[in-house]
């Protein structure tokens, strides 16, 4: 990867060394979508530039439903899979369409059955950036190691819409603006930009995505969103922008108008 740097980390990294208290879904659902404080950091050895990452098994996946199409959504921060289910139903996609609910690779520093995609850096000095750039590639790694296993499995990631929630819809617009693969759509919800991406909105030319984004969110700024929202455009992807008077949340407003974009992009010829 390239691009990331001390300063651009500053105020990109930042935003995510905060991110994470967050609210919950008002929409009525089995579960509500969640994403914790970040605790206090804690001392751990440090880890040389050159240190390969472990190896790591396959994301685990909570899925419902059958077919050839599928809906994939990464929860945020200190989240896991199970919190994430029941968001969206496969039946509320119609028939032929899969939900899929990832849990991130990462332990959450803050313990228990939280989970992280990456874990940012822990002072502002940033020593430990390093770390944080090989955790995002190493999930970004397993996203399409995930998408390929659908794709075994009958699911061609062109009828694919990847998306996800706050940290979760980070790692989704990375995956969109670093791998070739045709994906159906992109769902942003409550997300901020990574510093990578500046050259490579292109990359989602003619794509589409939906961009979601509270106006009072005090977690990830909705300045962050108008931006990625620009820059989208910009670049030639149909971004469907749908801002709302609401904090770092998935409100029953935000559920609807996912499902219609997934329902669109993964309608049956």
């Amino acid at each position: 990867m390239v691009g990331w740097t001390v300063s651009n980390l500053v105020v990109s990294l930042a935003l995510v060394c905060g991110l994470l208290g967050c609210s919950t879904e008002a929409a009525p659902a089995p579960r509500t979508p969640t994403e914790h404080p970040e605790p206090a950091a804690e001392t751990e050895p440090a880890q040389r530039e050159d240190e390969e990452p472990a190896a790591r098994a396959p994301l685990e996946v909570i899925e419902h439903g059958t077919g050839d199409r599928a809906l994939v959504l990464l929860h945020g921060y200190g989240s896991n899979a199970e919190d994430m289910e029941g968001f969206v139903r496969a039946a509320d996609l119609g028939d032929g369409v899969r939900v899929v609910f990832p849990t991130a690779p990462n332990a959450w520093r803050g313990g228990g059955a939280g989970r992280a995609w990456f874990e940012p850096p822990r002072s502002r000095m940033h020593e430990d950036e390093g770390r944080t750039i090989r955790e995002v590639a190493s999930a970004r790694a397993q996203i399409g190691e995930m998408l390929d296993a659908l794709e075994s499995r009958g699911v061609p990631s062109g009828q694919v819409v990847l998306g996800g929630f706050s940290q979760g819809a980070m790692m989704s617009l990375d995956f969109a603006l670093h791998d070739d693969r045709a994906l159906a759509g992109v769902a942003v919800l409550s997300g901020a930009p990574l510093p990578t991406w500046a050259p490579r909105y292109a990359r989602r030319a003619g794509g589409h995505v939906f961009l979601s984004h509270g106006q009072r969110d005090d977690v990830l700024p909705f300045a962050d969103a108008e931006t990625m929202r620009d820059a989208l455009r910009a670049a030639g992807a149909n971004v469907e922008w749908v801002p709302f008077d609401d904090g770092h949340t998935l409100p029953a407003e935000i559920k609807r108008g996912l499902i219609a974009f997934t329902r669109a992009r993964l309608a049956a010829e």
